[in-house]
């Protein structure tokens, strides 16, 4: 078994202990990451402001104002996605690798921010307004603008919750003694040079525990991103999503 096809069993194995333990998991301990975040001349709501403005002022004969529009846009989302990645200091490993903005919506896909569908709509609408050169309707910029503004919303708020629980432990109660757990699970978003660590803890008896420790690294970009979006749902556990929806999503990668 290759490394690769090892950390996928580690992330199945993880999902399966989650499984097996949901009903009685609770959370227990719980620390923030402060972020570093890129200093721009302009952000991405300064562009989404520029494109509202170039919608406001144009009429059916103001080609310009239409073409601006789309240009804010574009640079809008650009930025956004920019800063998501720089503030969990995955940006270089794209820009290293000169993956374009399609690259990096697939990866906030697969990690759980945007879903298919509306990813799908994202490129739909985007493509016919960068690149098939014809002139937008004001129909198809009021789209194009409520889905990036919609975007770039949601990745802000992905980043602040990332942030806000970068590391998490919960635990399972022992059922004969409510003062002592049975088990405990534990992650970490790592930042310096980026990785996401589990850890599950098994208590056998006074002063004898039994762990098993996982790391997944940018050198299994795969195995990475899988860890990513376990991290994203654990965060979100029991306040932002609903426990049958979680659930829900942690069996789903179990199976994969």
């Amino acid at each position: 078994m290759n490394s690769t096809e090892q950390n996928n069993e580690d992330i199945k194995a993880i999902c399966q202990f989650l499984i097996d333990n949901y009903e009685t998991l609770e959370e227990d301990s719980g620390g923030m990451l402060r972020l570093d975040l890129p200093s721009f001349d302009l952000y991405s709501w300064d562009y989404l402001r520029f494109a509202e403005e170039s919608i406001e002022k144009h009429d059916d004969g103001n080609l310009v104002e239409k073409l601006n529009c789309v240009s804010h846009l574009k640079r809008a989302l650009d930025c956004a996605v920019a800063i998501f990645l720089d503030g969990l200091n995955l940006r270089q490993v794209f820009d290293k690798r000169n993956l374009k903005i399609e690259k990096r919506l697939e990866f906030l896909r697969e990690i759980g921010v945007f879903t298919a569908r509306s990813l799908s709509r994202l490129n739909s609408i985007r493509n016919r307004m960068e690149h098939d050169f014809e002139v937008p309707k004001i129909k198809e910029l009021d789209a194009y603008f409520d889905i990036v503004s919609t975007s770039i919303a949601l990745l802000d708020a992905t980043l602040a919750n990332i942030a806000a629980n970068a590391e998490k432990s919960y635990v399972v109660p022992n059922v004969s003694d409510n003062d002592k757990w049975e088990y405990s699970v534990e992650y970490e978003y790592c930042i310096e040079a980026p990785s996401i660590r589990f850890s599950i803890e098994k208590w056998i008896r006074k002063n004898e525990i039994a762990q098993q420790e996982y790391e997944f690294t940018l050198a299994d970009p795969k195995s990475f991103t899988k860890a990513l979006k376990l991290l994203l749902i654990l965060s979100r556990k029991d306040w932002m999503l609903g426990k049958n929806f979680t659930l829900k999503q942690i069996q789903e990668m179990a199976a994969a």
